[in-house]
């Protein structure tokens, strides 16, 4: 019998690739600022079970005008069909442009279960109406007999679907200084640890800065005695257009029935730069 290292995968495996070109999957948003598109089919059927994956979203670009969000969803299905897609990981913000040339991405571990035998599907919403677009792939870990248990789901907090956005988290007037503590929800569900994913503003003029952001908890419906339960997750910006954001998973549990908020500090003070969004992702 072969030796299998404990706790690690059988293989990685990964969704589908253009045809065309060396990349994933390109997802258009809705017709509808501000509403989903389409889901569009990434791989059927799943080839094996798998405990975890790294989903990936790049070339996230917007046909025309301002820097802005996209709001990006995971789902399953039955293999082959189409209309029951359920959501398994909601609302990943990511940020895009017109006008870049190098385009970035950014990349989530994700400890959750994707089942053999289903239709891996993905959607998006941008805040316009013209074609926007990004760019999907998942490397899957497929189980051995030794894997890590993998989780059961995402909770999203945070997304402001209506403007296709995360919450605002102000840095500060004062420079490489933590801010205000900023409520993501009261009360939360438990869980086994969560991952952050970041946006922007639409200021193509900003300069690069640095971001530090720190998680906290608190009891429900009280401030002032909030705790960080993760500290200095990083974010960099590159003249306000692009966010360079890889908040991998923080296996750090949250017991249910808390209130969630988050803070940062930044090198730039000011009014608008320092100002950035977030969406919270809690997996349990």
């Amino acid at each position: 019998m072969s030796d299998f290292p404990l706790g690690g995968a059988a293989k990685s495996f990964s969704t589908d690739v253009a045809a065309s070109s060396s990349t994933g999957i390109v997802i258009p948003s809705g017709t509808t600022a501000d509403s989903k598109g389409a889901w569009v089919e990434l791989m059927d059927p799943v080839t094996y079970n798998a405990f975890e994956f790294l989903f990936t979203i790049t070339n996230m670009t917007m046909a025309t005008g301002a820097p802005g969000g996209f709001l990006v969803n995971l789902g399953l299905s039955e293999t082959s069909t189409t209309g029951d897609e359920v959501p398994i990981v909601e609302n990943i913000l990511v940020w895009g442009d017109n006008a870049v040339t190098l385009q970035s991405y950014s990349s989530f571990r994700v400890p959750v279960r994707v089942p053999a035998g289903k239709r891996l599907v993905a959607q998006c919403q941008s805040d316009s109406t013209d074609n926007d677009t990004v760019t999907v792939l998942l490397n899957l870990m497929a189980d051995t007999f030794e894997s890590p248990p993998g989780y059961g789901a995402v909770v999203s907090y945070g997304a402001d679907e209506a403007n296709t956005d995360g919450t605002s988290i102000d840095a500060g007037a004062t420079a490489n200084t933590k801010g205000a503590w900023i409520e993501i929800v009261d009360p939360c569900e438990g869980f086994f640890g969560f991952f952050l994913s970041f946006g922007g503003n639409e200021n193509i003029a900003m300069a690069a800065a640095g971001f530090l952001f720190d998680v906290g908890i608190s009891a429900t419906g009280v401030t002032g005695d909030e705790i960080p339960i993760a500290e200095n997750i990083p974010l960099h910006t590159d003249n306000g257009e692009r966010m360079f954001a890889n908040s991998q998973f923080v296996h750090v549990a949250i017991p249910a029935g808390h209130r969630i908020v988050i803070r940062s500090r930044s090198t730039t003070n000011n009014t608008d730069d320092r100002v950035q969004t977030v969406v919270f992702h809690g997996v349990k």
